[in-house]
């Protein structure tokens, strides 16, 4: 798979740059994850700074375009960025992870506790 940088702008407030990458070269529509790596691979940085927004085939070529934000900090990319497109960043255990670690229970308790209520009676 070949990767072309459109586009390339500096958003300072944002502490981001903002890419418009054009993907050729393949048998079928890039999965996120593989473009995550190519970009990463591309401008050395960490997968998890990479926010993709979206990749979209061009009818009847095979050519993909993609918009791609790449942040400085994880902080202002949870600043700025969607919940969903984080979550989609993350892998589902990662995801459902960080949600039981937001109510401040593990995820395996209700259940041995209903499991032991259980077998008392």
């Amino acid at each position: 798979m070949k990767m072309e940088i459109k586009n390339e702008k500096e958003n300072k407030l944002m502490e981001r740059k903002e890419l418009e990458v054009e993907f050729s070269g393949f048998t079928k529509t890039p999965t996120r994850k593989e473009v995550l790596k190519e970009v990463a691979g591309k401008k050395g940085v960490k997968e998890e700074l990479i926010i993709i927004e979206t990749i979209n085939q061009v009818f009847g070529q095979k050519k993909a375009n993609a918009i791609i934000r790449v942040y400085k900090e994880r902080k202002q990319l949870e600043r700025f960025e969607h919940k969903h497109l984080i979550k989609r960043l993350q892998g589902k255990e990662e995801a459902e992870a960080m949600a039981v670690a937001a109510s401040g229970k593990k995820a395996e308790e209700p259940k041995k506790e209903a499991h032991a209520k259980e077998k008392k009676e």
